[in-house]
């Protein structure tokens, strides 16, 4: 998937494993860029809570976890879900979110309603920032696994490719005939 984010003049490019969804967001020139992370976020009617998250700048990493309530999860009164992410490019400044309250340079944060927020060096050339953020339902060291055994070594564009053949190849078993 791509769309080009017309007030901000940012091409952002989706693919994904099982496991792992693969970002590419194509900045203009003379911009910091900029991605928030919304660990909290939910779709729908559902709700989640008990979120974590540390920010390691130094690794150029974001993990945590959040209970997810909803869907099938609602019936074990919500399920954990881990989380690894990884950028390609190095953190110039960041922050962390609870409830409302933004915190400058920090590092850590907990609660229902939390976040991210990373920014990356300013270059007056257009400017590519890759995200790959891997989940498991098990700890953050599995999804720190399945980022690795699922993308290392693999560029956007292969993760794309193989993502897209194995749509294909599944679609493909449909047949449709008639009609005019």
């Amino acid at each position: 998937y791509a769309v080009r984010l017309p007030e901000e003049d940012v091409l952002v490019e989706l693919t994904a494993t099982t496991r792992v969804g693969v970002h590419r967001y194509t900045f203009p020139g003379g911009t910091m860029p900029h991605l928030t992370l919304d660990v909290s976020s939910v779709i729908g009617d559902k709700r989640s809570e008990q979120g974590t998250l540390t920010i390691r700048p130094e690794q150029r990493q974001v993990e945590g976890s959040i209970r997810i309530h909803g869907s099938f999860s609602g019936r074990y009164d919500g399920l954990d879900v881990y989380f690894a992410a990884n950028f390609d490019q190095p953190i110039a400044s960041h922050g962390t979110w609870t409830d409302k309250a933004f915190s400058t340079n920090s590092t850590a944060a907990s609660g229902d309603s939390i976040g991210a927020d990373v920014a990356f060096p300013a270059s007056q050339e257009k400017q590519t920032v890759e995200v790959r953020l891997a989940i498991s339902y098990v700890s953050i060291e599995n999804a720190r696994e399945n980022l690795e055994a699922e993308t290392a070594g693999r560029s956007f564009e292969e993760i794309y490719t193989r993502a897209r053949d194995q749509w294909e190849g599944h679609l493909s078993r449909i047949q449709v005939e008639g009609g005019s």
